[in-house]
């Protein structure tokens, strides 16, 4: 991931060079396509079928690198001149703040969860799986920044963030005890789900004009996905054989980064 990252930063960097704007380079609206990564993780925990012994389970933090495109709409204004004439715009002069919706385009894997189990006796074998992904993410961004000079602008990010956890499971067991959803029983079952899922999300930008309305952009985003939204609800009822349902937990995060050109309206 980090060589992800380093590559879409270089990727941008030179167009600095080409600079020549005016002050408030990036003030009004814009719209910005970009590409770049996401390095996805899921942690589930509760997942142990304690039917036999010793218990299987797949809990732990599983992970994934995709390559991903955004869009985003967004105003940018700089702090002096929207406060002028109302406060001492000198005491804002160089900040800038700006709002943005954002869409990211693509799955986001968080990669595959495997445990086969034996039990003591040798006589049963079990193997747990689930996969999981995220996708249909979007956001909503604000961005305190400076200006470092007329064409470059360096900026924090606070994001609120949406998803939609996609996960599936299958179990299979040579005593034929893997238990569906539904109630039956047999030597394998399977079932998947979808929940919607928020998290807030904190990162660093820096967009580099190229000409009076064309710039380029580097953002890095970190998502931490369920807390304080109880209403992610990524706590599921899951059976895994006879007898034995499991309370399970899966919890996601997500680090991406974006390289991107943008158009000042």
């Amino acid at each position: 991931m980090k060589q992800i990252l380093l590559a879409i930063g270089l990727t941008i960097i030179p167009s600095i060079c080409l600079a020549v704007t005016p002050d408030y380079a990036f003030d009004g609206i814009n719209f910005q396509i970009g590409v770049g990564g996401a390095q996805t993780q899921n942690t589930a925990s509760g997942t142990e079928d304690t039917t036999l012994t010793p218990h299987p389970h797949i809990n732990g933090m599983n992970s994934g690198t995709n390559f991903n495109g955004i869009v985003s709409l967004g105003y940018s204004s700089s702090l002096d001149r929207a406060f002028e004439g109302f406060f001492n715009e000198e005491f804002f002069k160089g900040f800038n703040l700006a709002a943005n919706v954002f869409y990211i385009g693509g799955n986001q894997v968080a990669g595959n969860a495997n445990n086969l189990t034996t039990s003591k006796s040798g006589l049963t074998v079990e193997t747990l799986t689930g996969t999981y992904k995220l996708q249909n993410t979007w956001g909503v961004s604000l961005e305190p920044g400076y200006y470092f000079s007329p064409g470059v602008l360096g900026y924090f990010k606070l994001a609120y963030v949406g998803s939609t956890l996609s996960a599936g499971f299958t179990c299979h067991a040579t005593d034929n005890q893997c238990r569906s959803p539904y109630g039956q029983v047999g030597n394998t079952s399977s079932f998947n789900r979808s929940n919607n899922i928020e998290g807030i999300g904190l990162g660093v930008g820096a967009k580099f004009a190229i000409t009076e309305h064309i710039y380029g952009g580097i953002d890095f985003l970190h998502v931490n996905y369920g807390s304080p939204f109880t209403k992610s609800m990524q706590d599921i009822q899951w059976a895994t054989t006879l007898g034995r349902v499991a309370s399970a937990h899966f919890q996601q995060a997500q680090t991406m980064g974006f390289a991107s050109v943008g158009y000042r309206f």
